[in-house]
């Protein structure tokens, strides 16, 4: 070890300095090359007159202090090296002789004996402090064990290689009613059914063979009740490394078992439904990558659910014909993924080349703290509705062209109707003028042509007449006003002559003249305007002339063209 100065004294001081253990290079005290060979020699050193000595004058120590005489003696009790005694001189040479030495030896030698004594006696007390340390923290941590093995939801218990029970802790107690003295010293067949305590015997004897931990399922009765644990057997060794004792911690899992078979048969019912339903349902992360789709979606468009699990599901056969539906489903998916329930109409391709029209939803599913875990997609066939629609939408536009042919064909018959009605209404007032006419006296009556007659009627009789004849023929008022249109009228007449405001005026005398009121019969002469040859008769009523009928436009071999 290293070596330290635990002491120093001087005669002038008449007194003895500690050093509370000094390392000897820290400070300049001694020479360390003479220390340093008295401790690998253990050989005394002396030295009459070190500051002259050609082998230790060199010392940086005995140079700087001019150190004369020395002695530095090795304390060796059995043979081991127990400590150095240095003395020094440094006003006389010569000051430590034989007798002096061996003196000092004697001294050393008790010395040493004092000092493995002291020593001795300071580890025994530092043994027994650590002992009392040492059994404290053993309590301590016996007491912190049994705490913890009391306070534990597991049954734990302790079994000697025979099987005697050295210790149960709490929950032992609790679940099979034995305290842990009762059980001390007893055996599993003293308190459990012989099957049962058998069973614990063997998963004992296994975890002993194996020497190591063995964990298994064990199904426990008591209070009429299968319980299932976890159970963790293991052998304890002592120093020798040989097992003494089994430990066997059994967790109760029957509460999970339970949840799980719950679980399992819940899955069971939602894989059913899942793969039952005639709805298209499938199931993908936050982010649109699908996970699962059932069996109804993946026959629609003929795929296995290994070549779309784990794709963004707008790049999936259902979304891959129409890009917009793939933009609105990826603003879809967004808007799921932040809470919000989507719904819109889209449409996907079959199998067999078809168009199928869905009513799809995006439904978030969240977790207890209400954040978005996964999707679910779905969609509700409904292409029968939309083609329904479709053929509805198609008889209704058919309908409403229909109605608006019918409305049109009504509004034209009212059109019709009207016509009709103000037609009758101007007969009926012709009539009751005409009745009204008839009734008052010729000299003083106001009657005229069109009061007696329909004007219609009389343009029918007139073309008849013309065509029958094939002559001319007009009806116009005494002044030579038409009343009817004309019959038949040649080019010359109706082309040239009535274009003219003057020949309209000539025509219009001419047959005011030849159509004048005569008792003997109808006029006949030359037209007064055309030349041609016509005949006019004049209607009268009661003696009052009230019309002109003019039929003619005849050239004879007495007119001459060119005069014409």
């Amino acid at each position: 070890g290293q070596l330290v100065i635990h002491a120093k004294g001087e005669v002038s001081q008449d007194r003895i300095e500690t050093m509370q253990g000094v390392p000897v290079g820290e400070v300049d005290e001694v020479p360390l090359t003479v220390v340093n060979y008295v401790v690998r020699t253990q050989e005394a050193v002396l030295l009459n007159d070190a500051f002259r000595d050609s082998i230790y004058a060199r010392d940086g120590y005995i140079a700087k202090h001019h150190t004369r005489s020395l002695l530095c003696l090795p304390i060796v009790h059995q043979g081991r090296l127990s400590g150095l005694l240095y003395l020094e001189n440094n006003l006389a040479t010569k000051v430590f002789t034989q007798d002096r030495i061996e003196l000092l030896k004697t001294l050393s030698l008790q010395a040493a004996i004092s000092m493995e004594n002291a020593g001795l006696y300071a580890n025994l007390e530092t043994t027994i402090k650590e002992l009392r340390q040492a059994e404290v923290a053993m309590r301590d941590s016996q007491s912190l064990l049994k705490a913890i093995i009391d306070n534990s939801t597991a049954v734990i218990y302790v079994k000697d290689l025979k099987g005697r029970y050295l210790l149960v802790n709490r929950r032992f107690e609790e679940v099979f009613h034995i305290s842990n003295t009762a059980a001390q010293g007893r055996i599993d067949h003293d308190f459990f059914p012989a099957a049962q305590a058998g069973a614990f015997q063997e998963f004992d004897r296994l975890a002993l063979e194996r020497t190591g931990a063995m964990e298994s399922e064990q199904v426990v009765e008591h209070e009429n009740e299968l319980c299932t644990y976890i159970s963790i057997h293991c052998p304890l060794f002592n120093n020798e490394g040989k097992p003494y004792a089994v430990f066997a911690l059994l967790t109760d899992i029957t509460e999970r078992k339970r949840a799980e078979e719950a679980l399992r048969e819940s899955e069971r019912k939602f894989k059913a439904i899942f793969e039952q339903t005639f709805q298209f349902i499938g199931l993908m992360t936050i982010d649109g990558v699908l996970i699962e789709a059932n069996r109804a979606a993946l026959q629609l468009v003929g795929v296995e659910e290994s070549e779309i699990v784990g794709r963004f599901f707008w790049d999936t056969p259902w979304w891959a014909h129409s890009l917009e539906l793939q933009e609105e489903l990826q603003v879809a998916v967004k808007k799921a993924g932040a809470g919000e329930f989507v719904r819109f109409e889209a449409s996907h391709p079959a199998a067999d080349g078809s168009l199928h029209y869905v009513d799809f939803s995006l439904k978030p599913v969240k977790d207890e703290a209400g954040t978005v875990v996964l999707l679910i997609p779905e969609g509700r066939d409904i292409t029968e509705r939309k083609l329904a629609e479709q053929e509805l939408q198609k008889n209704r536009d058919h309908l409403d062209e229909l109605v608006r042919q019918r409305t049109a064909e009504l509004s034209a018959a009212n059109e019709l109707l009207r016509q009709e009605i103000s037609e009758r209404k101007l007969i009926e007032e012709a009539l009751n003028k005409r009745l009204v006419a008839l009734t008052e006296p010729l000299e003083t009556a106001d009657i005229s042509f069109t009061d007696l007659f329909n004007i219609d009627d009389m343009q029918k009789i007139q073309d008849v007449f013309a065509e029958a004849f094939n002559v001319a023929s007009l009806i116009t008022k005494p002044d030579g006003t038409p009343i009817t249109n004309p019959s038949r009228f040649c080019r010359l007449c109706i082309d040239i002559i009535r274009e003219t405001e003057k020949g309209r005026a000539n025509c219009a005398f001419s047959d005011s003249i030849i159509g004048r009121q005569n008792p003997d019969g109808p006029n006949i002469q030359p037209c007064l305007s055309g030349g041609l040859w016509d005949a006019g008769a004049s209607i009268t009523l009661g003696g009052k002339h009230v019309a002109n009928w003019l039929v003619g436009q005849v050239k004879n071999e007495a007119i001459e063209e060119k005069k014409l």
